[in-house]
This record gives C-alpha cells, sequence and structure tokens, in this order.
C-alpha cells in the first residue's frame, strides 16, 4: 500500500480534514462518484505491563449453589464416600466427577492442571482428602435498616 503524505495550504480541505475527526469516515466525491475514503488515524493503545503473578482462571468471583446442582451433587458424593476416601487417598486431593473418583494427586496444582484439560467445561468436585469433612461456610447477610 502507497502512503502519501501532504501539507495541506487550502482552508476548504483543511476544514474537511477536520471533518474525518468528528466521523467514522469521509468519502470525497467527484461528479458525484466516490474518489477516495479519508478514515480518522488510530491512537496507539497504551502499553499495560504485563501481570507479575499468572492470571486467574475465568471463573465468577463468586457463586452460591442452588440446592440440585452439579457441585452440590458431587459435594454430597465425597461426604458420602469419605470413609473408603480415608483408606486410600488420606492427604491427597482427589477430582470427583458424577459421583465418582476420576483422579487424585497429592499436589493440587497437578491435578488442576490434569482436569481442565480433560473436563474444561465440566463441574468437577477437587477437595483434599482429610481426617475430618470441612466444615461448612456461613455467610451472614447484613441487616438493612431504613434512613431515619
Amino acid at each position: 500500500m502507497a502512503i502519501m503524505t501532504v501539507e495541506v495550504m487550502d482552508t476548504t480541505l483543511t476544514h474537511l480534514l477536520s471533518q474525518v475527526q468528528r466521523v467514522d469516515e469521509l468519502v470525497p466525491t467527484h461528479n458525484g462518484k466516490p474518489v477516495a475514503r479519508l478514515l480518522p488515524m488510530e491512537t496507539p493503545k497504551p502499553v499495560t505491563a504485563e501481570p507479575v503473578s499468572p492470571p486467574l482462571r475465568n471463573v465468577p468471583d463468586f457463586q452460591v449453589s442452588q440446592g440440585g446442582d452439579a457441585i452440590e451433587q458431587e459435594i454430597a458424593a465425597f461426604e458420602r464416600q469419605h470413609p473408603v476416601l480415608l483408606q486410600h487417598y488420606l492427604q491427597q486431593y482427589v477430582a470427583i466427577y458424577q459421583g465418582r473418583v476420576i483422579d487424585h494427586d497429592s499436589n493440587q496444582l497437578s491435578l488442576l492442571a490434569r482436569i481442565d484439560r480433560q473436563y474444561p467445561v465440566n463441574p468437577v468436585l477437587i477437595r483434599k482428602v482429610e481426617p475430618t469433612l470441612p466444615k461448612p461456610w456461613r455467610v451472614r447477610s447484613p441487616r438493612l435498616r431504613k434512613a431515619v
């Protein structure tokens, strides 16, 4: 593509060029036929520094599970199988999908990487097998009062 730079002296042309900044494109015509297409110059996007730590996976910040959703079923399966899991996987991380152990590892990140490759969109529970079941979290909701 050839680019030609022209110093603008004509006030009419200067006015037209200033209009290019206000519209998406400007199409000059000669005898009613388009002869050119003028577009505004793109401003360069600022360069941002790369994050120091690896970015988080694309997951919502906080999810509230519904009573019968898939991850709730996997949690229930983990709790039902806990006595057997203790015998085979104590202090290891297990991945549970559709109610059964599909993988395990002592390194949580290694297990997570494998599960992400094999089950990229499926809900898989990854939990450490410890002597006692984890206690449920209680999140108290704020009390709202009417302004006086």
